[in-house]
């Protein structure tokens, strides 16, 4: 029954992904504002999350805004989604065009320290093509992916992304493949924004304490690999700016809960500063002050 169930899920992704990959490209942008226009207004999905977030992140703002920034958000990651599929079709000479890079030289400079480099990215922006370009032009790439329930989907996503020649390593197990990774002077890039649970580290964000995954900040100490935050902002249609920001922190590789924290904190505010000029680009739809802080964890 369940084996049924996900191919039955298959199906629905394989032709959400086929509409996406052969469909006139102009078609895909009011093909992702008409999904995004059901999420929003008429199933509601996650809508009631998404505004709570921007009530926390933006309270200086009214109701009526924080409701726009929200149905862009919907909008954007709905086209990242097609986006994501059709670069199944994409050629490499596509995927230079849509790219403005503009940190060559910073990664030119981390690449030369011989260690690895980690790329911390964050539910921001299209951080897909970032991966790929990352991928196809600049380093061997390892990416971390979140295993997803249905198997056939998930053979599929690690498809795409391996097409662009990422090695694919699962969230289980992360910390100890993302060393090998490293030792290999490999790029390795993570996702490390969303909620920690019980046992990730507790820092501000948006002026309230987030939990959020240490994996990152442990992975950095273990290795002494520099450590990078990556953004692609769309600019336009099928447009974006790519750039890496290194973090600001000491070289200390101590694996102190203060160290760690440190780190992780460094990652939030490069985020936070870059979702405050684009906040439209960010996935509020993800509890992300899901767990509770509380003083025993300061």
């Amino acid at each position: 029954m369940k084996k049924l169930q996900y191919l039955l899920e298959y199906f629905g992704y394989r032709l959400v992904e086929f509409f996406a990959a052969y469909l006139p490209e102009f078609l895909l942008i009011p093909k992702a504002n008409f999904i995004a226009f059901l999420i929003f207004h008429i199933f509601k999905i996650r809508r009631d999350v998404a505004l709570e977030n921007l009530r926390i992140a933006f309270p200086e703002q009214s109701e009526k805004e924080r409701a726009t920034i929200a149905y862009r958000s919907y909008k954007h990651f709905c086209l990242m989604i097609l986006e994501f599929m059709r670069l199944i079709r994409w050629t490499p000479g596509q995927l230079e065009k849509m790219v403005q890079f503009e940190s060559a030289e910073i990664l030119q400079n981390l690449m030369r320290e011989d260690k690895g480099v980690i790329i911390n990215s964050a539910h921001f922006g299209n951080w897909e093509i970032s991966v790929s370009y990352f991928s196809k032009f600049w380093a061997s790439t390892t990416g971390v992916q979140q295993k997803q329930k249905n198997p056939y989907i998930d053979q599929r996503m690690a498809a795409h992304r391996s097409r662009w020649g990422m090695e694919i390593i699962y969230s289980r197990g992360a910390v100890k493949n993302s060393l090998n990774a490293l030792e290999q002077k490999r790029m390795l890039g993570l996702l490390g924004d969303q909620d920690g649970g019980a046992s990730g580290i507790f820092v501000p964000f948006f002026g309230r304490m987030a939990s959020t995954p240490p994996g990152p900040a442990l992975i950095r100490v273990k290795s002494q690999a520099p450590i990078a935050f990556a953004y692609a902002i769309r600019l336009g249609r099928f447009k974006f700016r790519l750039g890496i920001e290194p973090l600001n922190i000491d070289d200390n590789f101590e694996p102190t809960e203060e160290n760690l924290k440190s780190i992780t904190r460094a990652y939030l505010q490069i985020l936070e500063k870059y979702i405050r000029q684009y906040p439209e680009q960010y996935f509020w739809m993800h509890r992300r002050w899901k767990t509770t802080y509380s003083k025993n964890d300061h």
